[in-house]
This record gives structure tokens, sequence and C-alpha cells, in this order.
């Protein structure tokens, strides 16, 4: 299928604002119904199961095995296990549970928490094992954020549940999302050849840690003190357990220290941020829990990876190039590459990208990877392991379209359209004369850019990217940008997660690699790869035009007859929290952009037609083998 971007006529009509009704999608072959089968099985619960690892440090959680549905009792017969290892206190007892486990359960709604999650696989013929990572929950030894001495530990687990655990098949899977997921590449990387690990599942991840949501373009994010919360407060022992006597003493004291000795580190983690000490900079700490390194190993042990991930995750971005790379590799090409859209995608490595997702939305996405583990650790012969439907994504707006996307390539397109910034405050695909705009590093302060309308509509498939043309009176630059839908009323929208930007730069760290950056079929880029390490690092001259690249989140989206885009540019934004260094180099700053001439501001879009791609059905209903 050809993919169509909106010829020079088509621009022509949309900026002179002529209105029509948008085309109706092409429909694809609709995939066969697939609904969720039914609990097979009950759940027996193993508690406070021990595990001690090489260096004797014992870790602590829970196994579920699936159970009679009539007298609870263990059913016989042995089973694939999958496990899981978990900083947020992996606690019995603390979610409410449905055997058919997405939509009520006997006490209330399906909370989400990893009890429910395992128990939800133990009902449909699956061993789960889930321990408190080192340093949390119930567990000996020292925490520290996606240590790689936790992906250690969890090789050892597998190799124990895979040869010793009571029940165990010997074919073993990987599960859980965010934390877990990151934590899951991790291990895959470490995984030898003949491993038991037949197949991973690391939903709300992708290719770096030093990245959304903690860093965007070089700035900390404010999510860093809601996360060091986060984790400290999930630890908290479940009340009523307490109430009744069902810790033991020695376990509340061991929960309390790790709670105490968590929450230490993450100051200090807070305070090297602020300070712009080693954790400030993708150096060598942040690569070694970077996943885009693991990737040519994960593909060489042919282990099968589903991403679950969609435009209101904190990983929207870095699911993407996850897959990409996953595809490359598989391909043996570079894992820092664009796919080719002549290559055949692999259905070993899958994503579905869905605007129904969110980092938390457990229930949205355990259907899917039910039929994921079912085909790679049991054989079923469900559909998943074949085909060339490995890129599922969603659109946003209209009737928010499942899209067919040819090959299951990402980017979606290398067809881009520059739209160029102008002294008139608006955006045009021709370039406008030489001009200058002025804008302050303080709160509020911002420039807003606003193309013609669209008359028939448009789509935005893949990754979004402004290049920034600007002198400063300081020694740095802070520039955010965000991408605005805006319908005929004025309406803004735009598709951000709470805790990120939509875009954003440090300007001292501005270089780009270029064999690490994706271009479009005019050589522009459309996802720079700024390494953002220490050594990146170089201030910005004094009254100098330079060139700043940002990275802008991607975006599936279904822009509506009759709406514009709209580029904000802001210098500040109270979801970033620059370093000191950073504050003492951007403190005063000015800054004077440059629209037209030989340094013309510019917005490059994925711009296509807004029937560019067929449509197909919700994989939530047709299943992702189907």
């Amino acid at each position: 299928m050809t993919i169509k971007p909106l010829g020079r006529a088509a621009l022509q009509i949309a900026a002179a604002g002529a209105t029509t009704l948008v085309a109706l999608l092409a429909t694809a072959s609709a995939h066969a119904a697939y609904a969720p089968p039914s609990a097979q099985y009950g759940v027996s619960e193993v508690v406070n199961f021990p595990f001690t690892t090489s260096d004797g440090t014992t870790l602590t959680g829970s196994v579920y095995y699936p159970a009679d549905l009539k007298t609870g009792a263990r059913a016989p017969g042995r089973f694939p296990v999958l496990v899981d290892m978990t900083p947020y206190g992996m606690w019995d007892g603390n979610a409410t549970f449905a055997l058919d486990g997405l939509t009520k359960a006997p006490n209330g709604p399906f909370d989400g928490s990893d009890d429910a999650i395992l128990r939800y696989f133990a009902s449909h013929g699956y061993i789960g094992v889930e321990l408190d990572a080192r340093g949390t929950g119930r567990s000996g030894g020292t925490y520290n954020i996606w240590d790689p001495q936790q992906a250690r530990d969890e090789v050892q687990l597998i190799d124990y549940v895979a040869h010793h655990l009571a029940g165990s098949n010997g074919v073993v899977g990987l599960t859980g999302m965010s934390y877990r997921g990151m934590n899951q590449w991790m291990v895959a990387g470490l995984l030898k050849r003949g491993t038991p690990v037949k197949a991973i599942a690391p939903a709300s991840s992708g290719a770096y840690a030093f990245n959304r949501p903690f860093f965007m373009g070089g700035f900390p994010g404010d999510f860093w003190p809601a996360y060091q919360g986060l984790e400290t407060v999930s630890e908290v022992p479940p009340a009523d357990q307490v109430a009744a006597g069902g810790i033991d003493p020695v376990t509340l004291a061991r929960v309390a220290a790790n709670r105490a000795s968590d929450a230490a580190y993450h100051a200090q983690a807070l305070s090297n941020v602020a300070s712009g000490g080693y954790m400030a900079h993708d150096d060598g700490w942040w690569q070694e829990r970077d996943p885009i390194y693991d990737v040519r190993a994960i593909v060489r042990r042919g282990i099968p990876a589903l991403i679950t991930s969609g435009p209101n995750d904190f990983f929207a971005s870095d699911s993407l190039q996850m897959y990409a790379a996953l595809q490359d590799a598989a391909h043996r090409r570079s894992v820092w590459a664009p796919m080719d859209p002549r290559q055949s995608p692999d259905p070993r490595y899958q994503i579905v990208w869905s605007n129904s997702y969110s980092d938390g939305d457990y229930p949205y996405y355990l259907g899917y990877e039910l039929q994921w583990y079912d085909h790679w650790l049991k054989h079923a012969d469900n559909g998943v392991g074949s085909g060339e439907d490995t890129l599922r994504v969603q659109s946003t707006g209209g009737q928010n379209p499942w899209l067919v996307i040819p090959n299951g390539a990402y980017p979606m397109t290398r067809s881009y359209t520059p739209y160029y910034l102008t002294s008139q405050s608006t955006l045009t695909s021709g370039k406008p004369a030489a001009a200058t705009g002025t804008l302050s590093w303080a709160p509020n302060q911002s420039l807003t850019f606003t193309s013609a309308p669209f008359a028939k509509g448009a789509t935005l498939a893949g990754p979004v990217e402004a290049t920034i043309y600007a002198a400063s009176s300081s020694a740095d630059v802070e520039l955010v940008a965000t991408l605005n839908d805006v319908a005929p009323d004025g309406t803004a929208t735009t598709v951000t997660p709470a805790v990120e930007v939509d875009g954003a730069l440090d300007g001292s760290e501005r270089a780009v690699v270029v064999k690490r950056s994706w271009t479009d079929d005019a050589g522009r880029l459309i996802l720079p790869f700024h390494p953002f390490t220490s050594a990146s690092v170089s201030p910005v001259p004094a009254g100098k035009v330079e060139r700043y690249d940002i990275e802008m989140l991607p975006r599936v989206w279904s822009l509506q007859p009759g709406h514009s885009l709209q580029l904000v540019i802001a210098s500040q934004s109270p979801i970033l929290q620059p370093t000191g260094p950073q504050l003492a180099s951007l403190a005063g700053g000015s800054y004077t952009l440059s629209y037209g001439g030989p340094a013309a501001s510019y917005l490059n879009l994925p711009l296509l037609a807004p029937d560019a791609f067929a449509t197909t059905s919700d994989p939530a209903t047709a299943g992702i083998g189907g």
C-alpha cells in the first residue's frame, strides 16, 4: 500500500481555508472476533516465598499456582512460569480479583496490583512468581534504581523456577510493566543461549532509562520527587494484615528499614541530579540501564518481545524506538536506524500502541499478553507468531481508528513537510522572508505560531521535530515546544502526559550524533539523537545564532477538517527542573529566534492525507494474532 503525502496543491487548498468533509478511511479486512478465554483455574498462593541469591541475600515474594475451581486445591500437572520482580512491595491480599481478571471482582473493581495480575495468569494455566527486589519490601539487600544487580538476581531466579520450582514445566516468560517492563529488557540482555525464557512482554517501557519521564531534552523532570513518594508509599504493608497479625515482627522491621533506606537513597539521587552530578547525564551509569544496548543480545537469543504503550504513556516515544531497534537487529541493521519500509517485519517483535493505554492501565493489556504467552510458551496456534501486523497503532481524533501500517514500519513515513515559523505568528509551508522574534527566560513566556486551517483534514503519523535557530544573551538556552490541534472555535488540544512536556532541549546539550539520528527523504531531521553525556555539554556562545533540534512526542493523529496546527515555543515549563549548573547558565537569558532566510526555524511534520492508511479492527476484539 502506498502512503500518500499531502501534495503541494492540497497544501495550498488547506492554506486557503476551504472546508470539506473528511474522506472516509478505507477499511481493511476484519480480523476474526476475539475474546479472552474464561478462567480455567482458581488460584492457590504460597505467601512469603523465600529465594536466596548467590551472594546470600534473601528475596521474598509469592508464588501463584493454578488451582481447582471448586476445591481450591493446587491443580495437578506442570505449567509454564511467569516471573516478575518489583520495587513497589509485592503484598499478598492487597488486591481484589476476579477470575475473569479484567472487569469486576467479587469484592469490587479490579485494582490492577501485581497480586491481581499474577492471579489472572494463574487462573489461565500459568505459575506466577514475583519477588520484592533487593532492598525493597520484605527482601534483604540494598536498593538502587534499575540496578544491574536486580537483573542478575532475576537471572538466578529464572534458573531456579525453570529447574527446581514445584509444578514448573521448565518454560519461563517475563512479565511486568513500567519499572518491571524496563527490568525485563535488562534481564533478557543477560540471558544465555538455550535460556528457558521463551517470551517477554515489557509493557510501558522503551529504549532509554535516561529519558521520559525522568529527563526531557536534558532537563530533569518533576517526576523525580513524585517517584520517590510512589515507591516508598507503595511499600506500606496492608493495614488489615498488620491488624490481624498476619505479618511477623521481623518482616515488619525489615520493611520499615527498607522504606527508610529507600527514602534516603532517593533523597541522595535527587541531590545528585540537582547538583549536576553523574546522574544528571547519560553517561556510563545510565547507559548500563538503557535497554537499547541490550537489543542485539535479545535478538541473538531469539527471545520474542511484545510491547504495549501509547501516546498517553510515559514511554510513548521510547517504546516505538525500541520496537524499531528490535526489528532492525532482526535484519542485522543498526539498532539506531529507522526501519527500512521495504523490510518484512519479524513477528517475534510486536507493539500495540493505543490511545486507550497509559502507565498503570493493567486491565487493558492483559488480554494481549495472554495471547502472547499462550503462543510462545504453550505453542498455541493463535496466529500471534505469523503475519506482518506487528505494529498496531490507534489514531487519536475523529473516530480514533486503528490503522494498518504497511510492513509494520516505524517511522510510518519518511515523507515530511516543513512548516516555517514567521514573524506574523503563523506556520507556512513556504519559507518566509528573514525576520526575528524575542523570548525571555522567565515563567509564562512563549511565542505561538498557527497554520491556516486544513480544509480536508490530515493525518500526522510518526516522530515530530522542531528546528529552532536562535541567539542567546546567556550561556544556555531552555526551549520547550508544544504542538496543538486547534479547532475552529479556538480550542487547542495536545497529546502530552501530565508529567511530561511535548518537546524540550537544553541548549548546552544541542549536539547531535548524525549516525544515530533519523531523517526524512529530504535529509531533514525527524528524530535527533542528542547524546546528553557530560562530554557533550557545550556552553552557548553569547549573541551567536545556533541551531536547536527539538525531539517532540510522536503522533498518530487525525486532524479534522477545518482544524489548524499550532506550535508554541516557551522558555520555561513547571514540569522541567533544571539542575544547579543549568540554572546558573540560564539566568537572565534573552533569546532572538530567527525566521526565514538562511536560518529559518521550522517544524518538521509527518503530514499525510486523511486517508493515508487503511483501518483495521481493535485488537482488543480482534486479537493480536487475528
